[in-house]
């Protein structure tokens, strides 16, 4: 399910841009990393790759540093806790952005000025079902069965509804 981080934090250096995403236990514990580099291993980080929706510099006028439509920006990525918080760390190259602008001078004067005091966008989608979103009851999903019976009591309720009125009835009940 997509929706919108709200207590990220960002850091813009010399030549990468840095976010940190909250993210939920059980994402946390779904991500793997490398032991040598620390930094999530290829499939932990197709993960995270395909998890961003959009990342986007609103004080740069919506400069869009990632879409769903443009994935491969993200050079690396970390995982970390601190006591019951748990985030994932992505690191974006300046020189990928750069590249991307394609000599686009409003996004190449963005991606200079771009600070870690800007308001970003940031979507995120982890895969959430609607069940997992319930919280103590909040949603059901109903089974097969459960649905084809519902189905079923409906379609003789709109049956009842459209059922034409017999004149003859009508006419002797006057």
């Amino acid at each position: 399910m997509r929706y919108r981080v709200k207590n990220y934090s960002a850091a813009i250096g010399v030549s990468t841009v840095f976010f940190n995403i909250p993210v939920s236990k059980d994402v946390y514990d779904s991500l793997t990393t490398d032991n040598t580099t620390q930094h999530l291993n290829a499939a932990s980080l197709r993960k995270v790759i395909e998890s961003v929706r959009l990342i986007a510099d609103e004080t740069r006028g919506g400069f869009v540093i990632m879409s769903t439509g443009q994935k491969n920006v993200i050079e690396w990525a970390n995982k970390a806790t601190s006591g019951s918080s748990y985030t994932v760390s992505i690191n974006i190259q300046k020189s990928v952005l750069v590249e991307i602008a394609d000599g686009d001078e409003d996004d190449l004067a963005a991606i200079a000025a771009m600070s870690g005091n800007d308001m970003f966008t940031i979507e995120m989608d982890w895969g959430e079902s609607p069940s997992d979103l319930g919280g103590g009851g909040g949603i059901e999903i109903a089974t097969q069965t459960e649905f084809a019976a519902f189905k079923s009591h409906l379609q003789d309720e709109i049956d009842n509804i459209l059922t034409p009125i017999d004149d003859e009835s009508e006419s002797a009940s006057e």
